[in-house]
């Protein structure tokens, strides 16, 4: 099934890269390209025109390595097909410990909150990490067990939360299939008016004699829905990528693909795999000794040659929208939930299933005094003069990262002083978490370095009181850190505001 001018073309490809990248001792790349129609092999490139040092006789293309980001996409479209997110419900993107476990993003910043689609362009890894404790490991791992990825063999448990963000492997044939698979099942439900094969997740073919059987018509879906790849194509989008994302040099932007990177931990692996209607193509770039090399990402090694390979291929229209697997829905423009009364509205298209989904929790009727600087009640102020507005509010964490990069965020007013009100959850920790375990460390010149504990609260006037075991520590006014040191063992930290609001956290020192 190869197409000798692709094939050869695309060596060159290959080749080019490899005298570039070997500069910065990385000496392997792999390169595969698949028609979807009938998943046969069109370019293999197994290995890069390296030496035998560097394992030129081994076939990458088949080799298991860390997976880094690029099975987020997978579970971004599991999530819409089961009615758990829609494409722009926020995603929590804050300091974050489970267990013990503190995945980081990659420029080790936070936003506070982000459309889910938008987490998936910027491959954000807090988001994954969030949105995969809500669906479920086991969940997800099941979906990847249909997708037959077989060096996904351990059980779930044995991967956790670190499966979306590299801690399991597998390889570039079994990723390909599966993006080719999907792009067929989008294909065929679009061509059909509603249809699925079967049989649709099929093995790729090497030989031009062998036609895939790809089963009989059902309407029930094989694995994901029409709608759920569409909408995770959509998100995928070269036009989706934020500015700081340069990848777009390399690339014709008049070629629309849904593409997705990888970066596994120790910069060992990059990958880049893409789609249109009718190809698929994957690039791994690395070393197959492992050796990771510290300019070797996704973005900036596998993401070009991607580039490159496309370009060599007819260009092709974007995908025809499911109708009949989704729905238009009123959704809150600023939350991207279900919209409520009280949110700006939008219309969009959702998963069917999506309907499930909770209604924009963000959103509420606030009550302002005539100068809209304080908020009031009945209690403190005639109700002719109590003006009324809809406010989106972001628990206190959330908010703390958002606003910074939200210049059009409006904090809620404070209450004014002659209303007596009790404000549930106007703060709360960023760190430490629920039940931490906080090592203190030593400094040069031995001595037990106190631990930094910071509060996000939503009134920016707060003063805030810090407690330790009980005994006052100290106070806070705009910017809330307290330096704090306790003898080893377990203590409560308590914060408690003007108003009398308190939140605590249970931590064990450990010096």
């Amino acid at each position: 099934t190869i197409k000798i001018e692709l094939q050869n073309r695309v060596n060159q490809i290959a080749k080019n890269y490899y005298n570039d990248y070997k500069q910065n001792e990385v000496h392997n790349l792999a390169i595969l390209v698949i028609d979807v129609r009938t998943r046969n092999i069109l370019a293999y490139v197994g290995n890069a025109p390296t030496d035998k040092f560097h394992k030129k006789d081994v076939d990458i293309i088949g080799a298991p390595r860390s997976t880094g980001s690029i099975l987020k996409p997978f579970l971004f479209a599991q999530m819409l097909d089961a009615g758990e997110i829609l494409p722009n419900t926020l995603v929590a993107d804050i300091p974050t410990q489970i267990s013990g476990y503190t995945p980081q993003n990659f420029d080790l910043t936070f936003d506070g909150a982000v459309p889910a689609q938008k987490a998936l362009s910027r491959s954000l890894n807090i988001p994954a990490v969030l949105m995969l404790q809500n669906h479920g490991v086991n969940n997800f791992y099941e979906l990847l067990q249909k997708f037959k990825l077989k060096d996904i063999k351990k059980q779930p448990s044995h991967y956790g939360l670190s499966l979306i963000l590299g801690g399991a492997e597998s390889n570039l044939w079994d990723l390909c299939r599966t993006y080719a698979n999907l792009t067929s099942t989008l294909n065929y439900y679009n061509q059909t008016q509603g249809k699925y094969r079967t049989k649709e997740f099929s093995e790729l073919n090497f030989s031009s004699n062998f036609k895939i059987d790809f089963g009989s018509n059902s309407h029930q879906k094989t694995i994901l829905g029409a709608g759920s790849i569409y909408l995770t194509y959509q998100s995928m989008k070269e036009v989706n990528r934020p500015e700081g994302d340069e990848a777009w040099r390399f690339y014709d932007s008049s070629v629309e693909i849904a593409w997705k990177t990888g970066t596994s931990f120790g910069n060992r692996d990059a990958w880049a795999i893409g789609t249109n209607a009718h190809y698929v193509v994957g690039v791994w770039v690395g070393n197959a000794s492992g050796e990771g090399r510290a300019a070797l990402t996704g973005i900036t090694s596998a993401a070009p040659i991607l580039f490159d390979v496309f370009n060599l291929l007819p260009k092709q229209k974007w995908f025809q929208t499911p109708v009949n697997d989704l729905e238009l829905a009123q959704t809150c423009s600023l939350s991207g939930y279900l919209a409520q009364n009280d949110c700006p509205k939008t219309k969009q298209f959702i998963c069917k299933n999506g309907k499930k989904t909770s209604i924009c929790p963000y959103h509420k009727l606030v009550h302002l005094d005539t100068s809209e600087q304080y908020q009031v009640n009945s209690n403190c102020e005639s109700t002719t003069k109590i003006i009324n507005k809809k406010w989106f509010v972001l628990p206190p964490v959330m908010q703390f990262y958002y606003k910074n990069s939200h210049v059009d965020y409006k904090l809620l007013p404070p209450f004014r002083d002659d209303c007596e009100v009790i404000q549930q959850g106007t703060m709360d920790f960023i760190y430490p978490k629920t039940d931490s375990k906080i090592y203190l460390t030593k400094n040069f010149n031995s001595a037990v370095q106190p631990a930094i504990f910071k509060v996000a609260c939503s009134n920016k006037n707060a003063k805030l009181f810090w407690y330790i075991d009980r005994q006052f520590k100290g106070t806070t006014q705009t910017f809330h850190e307290m330096q704090i040191s306790a003898q080893s063992g377990y203590h409560y930290i308590t914060v408690v505001d003007e108003s009398g609001n308190e939140i605590s956290r249970k931590i064990e020192i450990i010096k």
